[in-house]
């Protein structure tokens, strides 16, 4: 979902929450923050959007608030706080949401289930705190997984008396992974030797060898660069215009759902090209240093080193060697 299409949901649900916020003595304070929140969401920043709308809904507590939320983590790449938000929201409307809005937020929570991960840890000590990445998650013995983000994380366990245990994990999209940790009696605070869960990697030599230049594939990617970055410029400029089109339709009073639609779906596909574009540009930009930087992987042969020595012969000595 592109910000234009996010935006114009923020909207709907300010236009639909404010019949409820009046019976709030909060309201006007909350509705200052959820206009600040939208704003900051159409300025892109999202950091400052996610504090607005939870001030928002600590002041007045409102359900369409939590689909607000959910946006704005998607567009933070939170997933997992996304996905909480959605099931949140889905279950506190009830019966007030149509059949046909309950369907496409269940669709959404069916496509983040499969881009988050989900972990168990398990301890031979009750009561030992839990932490991944930074925050903490519960104690053991858990009752359930929590879900988390993909990507590398790390996970803490600690309980007072003994040592602190450490893993780092990998994990990847619908993931599930369960973690086993002995708890190790030591002093309070002490740190056990971190354990890195997944693959070791493997370091290797090359072989000792001039460096040798590919300027050919460098310029080849040179070439493939820039005509993405064209593409890339082109479908930029096509999803600015699609968005400007969007926008006076949106404002077009009365509306009319059917052109509102499509201008809606140019911008999803143009704000689409553009991204796949803008990646395989930079992808290429890579690519065209790597070429650029690294030696090719031919090796020039070794060199035998160099030596001088003298050996006795009939009426004096001779020099040998080699160079």
């Amino acid at each position: 979902m592109n910000v234009k299409s996010l935006l114009a949901c923020s909207l709907l649900a300010l236009l639909a929450t404010r019949p409820v916020l009046a019976q709030s003595p909060n309201t006007e304070e909350a509705r200052e923050h959820f206009s600040r929140g939208v704003e900051f969401f159409k300025d892109q920043s999202y950091d400052a959007a996610l504090a607005e709308f939870q001030r928002a809904y600590s002041l007045a507590p409102n359900y369409r608030l939590l689909y607000n939320l959910a946006q704005v983590q998607l567009e933070r790449h939170d997933y997992a706080s996304a996905l909480k938000y959605l099931q949140d929201y889905l279950a506190a409307g009830g019966s007030e949401l149509d059949a046909e809005r309950r369907t496409q937020v269940s669709q959404d929570i069916a496509r983040l289930k499969s881009k988050v991960a989900r972990l168990l840890v398990r301890s031979d000590i009750d009561g030992a705190e839990v932490s991944v990445g930074g925050s903490v998650v519960g104690k053991t013995p858990m009752a359930s997984p929590v879900i988390i983000n993909p990507g590398v994380v790390q996970v803490r366990v600690v309980r007072e008396g003994y040592q602190t245990e450490t893993r780092t994990l990998t994990v990847v999209g619908a993931d599930e992974q369960v973690v086993n940790v002995s708890m190790t009696p030591g002093s309070v605070g002490s740190e056990a030797p971190a354990i890195r869960d997944d693959a070791a990697l493997t370091e290797t030599v090359p072989n000792r060898a001039e460096p040798r230049h590919s300027y050919t594939a460098a310029w080849v990617g040179v070439g493939v660069t820039a005509a993405l970055g064209v593409g890339t410029t082109v479908f930029a400029l096509r999803s600015k215009s699609a968005d400007s089109e969007l926008d006076d339709r949106l404002n077009a009073f009365p509306g009319q759902p059917s052109r509102i639609d499509d201008a809606r779906s140019q911008l999803r596909t143009a704000a689409l090209v553009t991204d796949i574009l803008a990646v395989s540009t930079a992808v290429a930009a890579g690519l065209t240093l790597y070429f650029v930087l690294s030696p090719s992987t031919e090796t020039a042969p070794a060199r035998s080193q160099a030596g001088v020595g003298l050996a006795p012969a009939p009426g004096g000595v001779v020099v040998f060697g080699r160079l």
